[in-house]
């Protein structure tokens, strides 16, 4: 199978080994650049990736805090509603106090519409309404001795228990107020007068 080299063999092998080294560099560089090139696209795909990857992983964290800050928001609005829960109660126990008078043919004055929530306010609601009454009683008590319709010793003495009984009024508003103020509420209140 082998023949043994002459010259003119020799030579065409050379050049054939020359020129066959030539074409292997040449094929080497042609394929080391597109091994390249595919490489560079390799690396900016990778690069693009790891960019979404990044962005993803930036949008997840920011999703997570906004999504623990809502849930500690809505952890504050249930302490809140069920610490005002008793408020809440009483109100929709005047609600439906007012919606009774109506159901039951009532006209609404302002004596069955007013639903106190518990006994103190009830009181205070009273104290507070006989307190306007004396008011109301002492200015009628001026206009009658400015126009002459009264004495002034009946006057006197009618405007001194109206001033005695609006001190004790007022007296006893205060302290009402002062046990609200202090978180004393009393048991329920009263249903309003019938009409």
């Amino acid at each position: 199978f082998f023949r043994p080299l002459t010259p003119t063999c020799s030579l065409v092998a050379v050049v054939f080994c020359c020129e066959g080294s030539s074409m292997q560099h040449e094929l080497l560089n042609k394929l080391t650049l597109k091994l390249q090139a595919q490489l560079q696209k390799f690396n900016e795909e990778h690069t693009l990736v790891q960019n979404v990857y990044m962005d993803l992983q930036t949008q997840l964290q920011e999703g997570a805090k906004h999504i623990s800050e809502v849930h500690a928001k809505l952890v504050d609005h249930k302490a809140q509603l069920l610490e005002a829960g008793p408020a809440l109660n009483a109100c929709i126990m005047q609600v439906d106090e007012v919606l009774k008078i109506e159901e039951h043919g009532r006209e609404l004055t302002c004596d069955n519409v007013i639903v106190t929530g518990d006994t103190l306010s009830q009181q205070l609601l009273e104290v507070e309404s006989e307190d306007r009454a004396l008011e109301d009683l002492m200015y009628v008590l001026n206009e009658a001795l400015r126009n002459k319709d009264l004495e002034l010793q009946p006057f006197l003495r009618a405007i001194g228990d109206a001033a005695r009984k609006q001190f004790k009024c007022r007296a006893l508003a205060a302290k009402i107020r002062q046990k609200i103020a202090g978180g004393v509420h009393g048991p329920p209140g009263r249903a309003p007068p019938e009409a």
